[in-house]
């Protein structure tokens, strides 16, 4: 074998083990980025739906029983009506500013 056949059979073995080692690290750099995309996404859909329920304009409203049309939490009056008629009772300005 000549010198130059042994450096043709040398090249061509470095070159697979190279394509080997370039697939795999581009299969490493996909599934990284891949992961932290779905990380990303996740957070991104769990802080939409956090904002969505902190959001004062996304929140019903109702007018307020015998108040002559002022505006209240729909929420906060489902959860405790019998406190909003109790402070009513007392004074309708602060149940309204409460509910």
């Amino acid at each position: 074998m000549t010198r130059k056949e042994k450096e043709k059979t040398k090249s061509k073995k470095p070159w697979a083990g190279r394509l080997i080692l370039g697939v795999a690290a581009a299969v490493g750099v996909v599934i990284v980025g891949a992961s932290i995309l779905r990380s990303a996404i996740g957070d991104s859909v769990d802080q939409e739906e956090e904002e969505e329920k902190n959001d004062p304009r996304k929140k019903t409203t109702m007018k307020a029983p015998g108040s002559g049309g002022q505006i209240i939490s729909r929420d906060e009056f489902v959860k405790n009506p019998k406190e909003y008629f109790s402070t009513k009772r007392v004074n309708l300005k602060d149940a309204v500013d409460r509910f």
